[in-house]
């Protein structure tokens, strides 16, 4: 199983350190970096992203491309949602933020005005809005972008596996494969789980178990993803039959391998709440970056306690 599985169904006793896994995961879900294969092969001569490359090179390539895009295309190279904390968190993690503590569990360590995130702010007011074309975050809501990528307008797009039945529909030819480094770090985002676990109240256990020895199987995750096109939560995907030959689920299975469970602590909404609102307020630069951090830090210890 991927190690981000394994972890959203452990739980870990604060006092005594002991584990106990309360859950099997059975899918797993992250963003990942969606491309545009003909639009890339007209823009930079080649359908597939260059070997090695990172998110500093698609902001060049915006650069580079300008002129081409505000004509022909939808003026940007990539889209993403700036003032949604699910998808932005991949941008924090790559200047070193870490939510909760290392375990993901300390509700006093939101760190929302550390350095780590007052750095990601910066970078992403002072070079990442500019290789945006400047848009303000409600020109670059999650509906627009994916609409702009479905129309054939974006070459790159930061989006998870809930839109890949929409592209196939719209008859793009295009790839997923694992976001690139960002400041030399290779970004961790996310990853969304869904669990089998056996109720405890159950007067069937031994039937129970059964079924879910049977759903976390290669069988079981083979009819899971063929009735419902979900990517098994496994570390190596090739041996349920169809997934590795998916190249769709494969990016996002690469990048699951780079993921952190999202915190389940009931502190997590208070996250949310201001953390998304930081990261537009700066975009839009109605904030500085020190002054949105410490604001979200206040939020969210006066809504925390």
């Amino acid at each position: 199983m991927i190690l981000s599985g394994v972890e959203t169904a452990t739980y870990v006793d604060e006092d005594s350190g002991e584990s106990t896994l309360y859950g099997v995961p059975l899918s797993g879900e992250s963003v990942a970096l969606f491309y545009n294969r003909t639009l890339l092969e007209e823009l930079t001569g080649s359908p597939e992203p260059e070997e090695g490359m990172t998110f500093e090179d698609i902001m060049a390539q915006y650069y580079e491309y300008q002129d081409i895009l505000e004509e022909d295309y939808g003026n940007l190279m990539i889209a993403l949602d700036v003032g949604n904390a699910y998808d932005m968190h991949f941008l924090a993690t790559a200047f070193g933020y870490q939510l909760f503590g290392p375990d993901g569990l300390d509700s006093d360590a939101v760190n929302l005005n550390s350095q780590e995130m007052i750095d990601a702010l910066t970078f992403m007011v002072e070079e990442l809005k500019p290789a945006l074309a400047g848009y303000n975050s409600g020109d670059l809501d999650g509906e627009s972008n994916r609409t702009l990528f479905e129309e054939g307008n974006l070459p790159y797009i930061v989006d998870g596996p809930w839109s890949i039945q929409r592209y196939v529909d719209a008859d793009l030819d295009f790839g997923v494969m694992q976001l690139p480094t960002l400041n030399g770090v290779q970004p961790q985002t996310f990853s969304g789980v869904q669990m089998g676990a056996v109720y405890s109240g159950t007067q069937h256990p031994d039937a129970a178990f059964a079924l879910l020895e049977f759903m976390a199987s290669d069988r079981g995750l083979e009819i899971m993803y063929e009735t419902s096109n979900r990517l098994p939560a496994l570390e190596d995907v090739s041996g349920i039959a169809g997934v590795g030959d998916d190249e769709y689920l494969q990016g996002i299975s690469d990048q699951l391998n780079y993921s952190i469970p999202m915190p389940i602590i009931p502190e997590m909404g208070f996250f949310w709440d201001n953390a998304g609102s930081m990261y537009g307020a700066v975009w839009n630069e109605d904030e500085t970056p020190e002054d949105a951090a410490n604001e979200a830090q206040d939020g969210y210890e006066a809504a925390a306690n």
